[in-house]
């Protein structure tokens, strides 16, 4: 039996399994499994990034959107990062649907967070939403790498000890 464990995912979700066996005709196999995952609140995105310069606006949208035939209501969220990230709720659809404005507050330089903004609704097949919110926040001039940078220095050969040049790039 080969069971997917699906808690904390929504949408389309694609798994693959490889099956050996002692068939000499088919001794590998690969099963893909497509599940299609209801829940009755879509998160989008599921976390909130907020990444910048000290004293520029950061801020990234939460749509969350209900999908029962009773309205979604939500509570006033539990924030663990009071001091660091602030938010708005925005009703868009009453009873369906809401944005929520995430904006980083943090005005500490070179400053890393991580931390959850937690709402509670009425529904009972979802009583709880949390929010995962991370922040890196550099001081005024610091020169931040685009990702084609990063990825560019992701593919030069890593030294080992031995001195010989390896690849560091997965395939």
């Amino acid at each position: 039996m080969l069971k997917v464990d699906v808690k904390g995912y929504q949408g389309s979700i694609q798994r693959s399994a490889e099956v050996y066996s002692n068939d000499p005709a088919h001794p590998q196999i690969k099963l893909n499994i497509l599940v299609s995952v209801d829940v009755p609140v879509t998160i989008e995105p599921r976390g909130v990034m907020l990444g910048g310069t000290v004293g520029d606006e950061i801020s990234q949208v939460v749509v969350l959107k209900g999908h029962m035939d009773k309205p979604l209501e939500l509570d006033q969220g539990t924030n663990s990062l009071p001091d660091k990230v602030a938010y708005e709720v925005t009703t868009v659809k009453k009873g369906k649907e809401y944005r929520v404005t995430f904006r980083n507050i943090s005005r500490v330089e070179d400053d890393k967070y991580s931390g959850t903004v937690m709402f509670r609704t009425n529904y009972p097949e979802q009583p709880e939403i949390t929010i995962q919110c991370l922040g890196y926040i550099w001081k005024q001039g610091t020169v931040i790498p685009s990702i084609d940078e990063l990825e560019q220095n992701s593919k030069k050969p890593e030294k080992t000890k031995g001195g010989e040049a390896r690849d560091n790039k997965k395939n």
